[in-house]
């Protein structure tokens, strides 16, 4: 079998990729079309099943405050988190996937797509087949109970099980994440969308029946992860035996020359995605780590309220990393320019107004969802909300470096803010409590994304105009 093409993009820096890719600056007004299309489609789908997704989570809420009480509702919440550490798991691969995808596509090349997908499952399942093992077998020597500052005896004995369980449902889902990079990487991320509905739907009915017979935390949590588990196997199926039946990742498509180029780009994408989580989800176990679990309640609550701001603008430009990649095949120059613009007008346009709105009713929010002794300070609202803003701007720019492959300075930079993050959150955070914390991240994404990365994309798009 003959390599047909690189699957990563060359040129990290973004110079290779923008003088070789981009010499033409007019694109097929029929692809536009068809793209822009998808993108809308996809935003409003996604708007849809992620809106009702995180009112359900928002709803839920009262139910599993009250029921865990203070520390084990905080404990609850920081669980939840680990969910977000599946993209660093995969050593990168499924991002650089999206690109080699898309890519083919604006090519109308299937054998490569093929060969991609086959090559990048049979790479990430033997981590998930390491990670099994490694986790069953590490967590338990743990002192977990000591690191998260738990006191009650109850979050004690089920802090280690509960762990495990969330873990092992990241390892699980290595492999099916691939499922979602396909749907994404061809613009068809609407029926993603709609399978992660139906996950959030079966897993919103396994916790409240786990509350309703009175689980304890770990049964909680299996509950809640089983009904999307289900789910991603469905979407699995449905994608390689009915939708797109020629992407079955046969051990046979397996092209070592394909998988080391998906490792090359993935590598850089791995020291990205890392970089990224650690910025934005370690903050719960700080807070947990410097005070105590009981502290994660209130900031994790704030977090997911304007999280729900954040995931009306996620919807419609999430989608765009695809149709940035195959528009950079297909030479699209202009449409690129256009709809990164008019992402960055549409995030400021939506996000100011909606995250003063919520900030103004936080204390109505608090009282209506949580218990009397988790209260919403403002002092801890305003950099949270400072933080969500920040990351829909951040989002706008990743999205169009990632899908023109631009990563190696996200690469380089994202590790040197990391650290400088951990300094300044020890030293705020000791000085001004949980809200110093969320200020350090606030002002560690601000200087990693809209001002160093701005500077990337501003470049890229630099670039473009001269040719």
């Amino acid at each position: 079998r003959t390599h047909r093409g690189a699957a990563a993009v060359r040129g990290g820096d973004g110079r290779g990729v923008l003088s070789a890719g981009l010499m033409i600056t007019t694109g097929n007004d029929n692809h536009s079309k068809r793209r822009l299309f998808r993108v809308v489609l996809t935003g409003f789908v996604t708007l849809f099943s992620r809106g009702t997704a995180t009112l359900l989570n928002l709803l839920l809420i009262p139910f599993t405050s009250h029921y865990l009480g203070k520390e084990r509702f905080g404990l609850w919440l920081l669980l939840s988190s680990f969910i977000a550490w599946v993209s660093i798991a995969d050593l990168g691969l499924t991002n650089s996937l999206v690109n080699a995808i898309a890519r083919a596509d604006g090519k109308n090349d299937t054998d490569q797509a093929r060969e991609s997908v086959a090559s990048a499952f049979w790479i990430v399942t033997p981590i998930a087949l390491f990670a099994v093992p490694t986790i069953l077998t590490v967590i338990p020597l743990v002192p977990l109970h000591h690191l998260l500052g738990l006191k009650s005896s109850k979050a004690i004995d089920e802090v280690g099980p509960s762990v495990i369980i969330f873990l092992l449902y990241c390892a699980i889902r290595i492999p099916t994440s691939i499922v979602s990079c396909i749907y994404h990487a061809y613009q068809e991320g609407y029926l993603q969308h709609l399978w992660n509905l139906i996950g959030g739907l079966a897993s919103a009915a396994g916790l409240l029946l786990a509350i309703y017979f009175g689980a304890g935390l770990p049964l909680m949590a299996g509950s809640f992860i089983s009904g999307m588990l289900l789910v991603d196997f469905a979407s699995a199926l449905y994608l390689f035996l009915f939708h797109r039946r020629y992407l079955f990742p046969a051990p046979g498509f397996f092209n070592r020359i394909t998988a080391l180029d998906l490792i090359k780009s993935g590598f850089q994408f791995w020291i990205a995605q890392i970089s990224s989580v650690l910025l934005l989800q370690t903050g719960l176990v700080i807070v947990s780590i410097m005070y105590s679990a009981s502290e994660v309640a209130a900031y994790g609550t704030m977090l997911r309220l304007f999280a729900l701001v954040g995931a009306v603008q996620t919807a419609f430009v999430s989608p765009l990393w695809a149709a940035y990649g195959e528009a950079l095949s297909r030479k699209d120059v202009r449409w690129i320019k256009n709809v990164f613009y008019k992402s960055l007008l549409f995030t400021l346009s939506w996000m100011i107004p909606s995250c003063g709105i919520v900030f103004y009713f936080l204390n109505t929010l608090f009282s209506w969802m949580l218990t009397e002794d988790i209260i919403a300070v403002p002092a801890l609202g305003l950099p949270v909300m400072f933080g969500e803003i920040i990351g829909a701007v951040s989002r706008c720019i990743s999205t169009f470096l990632n899908g023109l492959g631009i990563i190696k300075l996200q690469s380089i930079i994202g590790p040197v803010v990391c650290v400088g993050n951990l300094i300044l959150t020890w030293f705020l955070g000791r000085k001004f409590g949980p809200q110093g914390i969320a200020w350090s991240t606030a002002i560690s994404m601000l200087f990693l994304w809209p001002v160093v990365m701005g500077y990337q994309a501003k470049y890229a798009m630099d670039t473009m105009s001269s040719h």
